[in-house]
């Protein structure tokens, strides 16, 4: 047995130490038990042959695997009644859910009892007494969103989100001159990937609303349940209005009461909680806006018409190989492709009955009106799908 390899770099490089450990062995029977020839032939030293056949002859085929290197005592260990100081400060009341962090931690050690722990040393006690959850890993999260949309009714989770126009080069100076408009809001179903948008001068509540009656109106025409729709939306004052507010915001409101639908909000900086949208405003950047020459409104409008019946009618997605109409008619009873035709607009000229939603109104009744506008307004807009001219040329 003549290894091209020392045994050291044959060690570190073997998946499995303990088979080639077993050939040691072998070989060193074939010896006889001669340990020094043994040593050369597997260019290691004689102490290693001896090490690993004294743990077989005291532990069996158990001796054979790695040990922890870990001290069996450690002199500058923490105390274990500290240990116990830092887990009582972490939760002083096990009934409630709130905890205190490593730096109050520290810093009421040292105002309490006069010990001072560093945060990291804070850290891996509550870590080995299970009061901190590991990180979950990237992979992970993607895992459990995955499972997360499989779960998800198809057109009745949406998430939106308004996207800034200006930053994008090709379009920038038309967005600047306000030739063209600086937002675009964006709906997107989680199951289906189904996704309608429009445009606004401003991102306000009031566009929001408008957007989120628009969007409601249009699903409510082929009978989607609307108390079975939930909207996702992130946390800006343009759907929840001030953080210091003492009431709902008007869109909140508008969605619950007036469309008996649901308003979520997902926790603050986390924007990969609304990942189908935010993902549509990467495609859409990339493939309508830094291609398409865009210099007025009603270019853009036409256009952005084009895109809408392409993505949802004919872009095949690129891990589900299908189209999101072919997702709808295969997760839903609907069979009209004119749920696809939901045509783009300037949302800061829509009507909208009484914004304001002041307390002499009843909100239902005020909604109801809104609802109708909208179908009216439209309806004006929109061709039927067997005449889409899909070049767009005139959409008026």
């Amino acid at each position: 047995m003549s290894p091209i390899e020392p045994y050291a770099e044959r060690i570190n490089d073997s998946k499995d130490p303990t088979l080639f450990r077993t050939k040691i062995l072998e070989r060193l029977r074939i010896n006889n038990g001669n340990v020094t020839k043994t040593a050369l032939e597997l260019r290691t030293t004689p102490k290693t042959i001896r090490k690993w056949r004294d743990r077989v002859q005291r532990f069996g085929d158990t001796g054979l695997r790695n040990r922890s290197r870990k001290p069996h005592h450690s002199p500058n260990s923490t105390p274990g009644y500290i240990k116990k100081m830092v887990i009582q400060i972490r939760n002083p009341n096990p009934k409630l859910k709130t905890t205190i962090g490593q730096d109050r931690i520290q810093t009421m050690l040292e105002e309490k009892a006069g010990i001072h722990l560093s945060t990291a040393t804070i850290h891996k006690i509550l870590a080995f007494a299970g009061l901190i959850k590991p990180r979950k890993k990237k992979i992970q999260k993607k895992r459990e969103i995955t499972e997360y949309r499989k779960q998800a009714k198809a057109l009745r989770l949406w998430q939106v989100d308004p996207k800034d126009l200006s930053d994008i080069p090709n379009i920038f100076f038309p967005v600047y001159q306000k030739r063209l408009p600086r937002y675009q809001y964006g709906a997107r179903d989680v199951k289906t990937a189904a996704t309608f948008f429009a445009y606004a001068y401003e991102r306000s509540i009031t566009n929001s609303m408008r957007f989120g009656a628009l969007l409601l109106s249009h699903l409510s025409k082929y009978g989607i349940p609307l108390e079975e729709i939930t909207i996702q939306t992130d946390n800006g004052a343009e759907f929840i209005g001030s953080i210091y507010a003492w009431a709902d915001s008007g869109f909140s409101v508008m969605i619950e009461k007036g469309y008996g639908a649901k308003h979520n909000t997902i926790p603050v900086a986390t924007p990969r909680f609304n990942g189908c949208i935010e993902s549509f405003n990467g495609l859409v950047e990339s493939e309508f806006y830094d291609v398409e020459e865009l210099t007025e409104e009603r270019n853009l409008l036409n256009k952005a018409y084009t895109y809408s019946l392409y993505f949802n009618l004919d872009r095949i997605g690129s891990k589900n190989k299908t189209t999101p109409w072919e997702r709808v008619v295969a997760n839903t009873d609907i069979r009209d492709p004119t749920i696809m035709d939901f045509c783009p607009v300037i949302l800061d000229e829509l009507p909208l009955y009484d914004c304001s939603l002041t307390s002499g109104y009843d909100v239902c009744d005020e909604f109801k009106k809104l609802h109708s506008l909208l179908l009216l307004y439209s309806g004006r807009l929109k061709w039927n799908i067997k005449e889409i001219n899909w070049n767009a040329q005139k959409r008026y």
